[in-house]
C-alpha cells in the first residue's frame, strides 16, 4: 500500500471521543485532507492511548480504530 503525506493546507484533525482511565486516556481521531501529490481526498478514522508518567506523556500507542484501541488497554465494552 502506497503511503503519501497530506496536504498541510488542507488538513486537520480533530478529536472525536475521548476516555480517560487512570494514567491512560484514550483518543479517537478524525484526520481529513488531501493528498500532497495526488489532491486525493483523505478521510480517516484511527485512535491513540497515551500512558500518562509523573504527569508527562510517557507512552504512546496508535491503533486503526477506536475498538482496538480500548481493547488493548482493557476498556472494550
Amino acid at each position: 500500500m502506497a503511503r503519501e503525506p497530506f496536504e498541510r493546507a488542507a488538513s486537520s484533525q480533530q478529536i472525536v471521543k475521548a476516555i480517560e482511565d487512570g494514567d491512560t486516556v484514550v483518543l479517537g481521531v478524525r484526520s481529513v485532507g488531501r493528498g500532497a501529490g495526488s489532491g486525493a481526498p483523505i478521510d480517516v478514522r484511527w485512535a491513540a492511548v497515551f500512558r500518562i508518567r509523573d504527569g508527562l506523556i510517557g507512552r504512546v500507542d496508535v491503533y486503526g480504530d477506536w475498538v482496538k484501541a480500548l481493547t488493548a488497554v482493557g476498556l472494550a465494552r
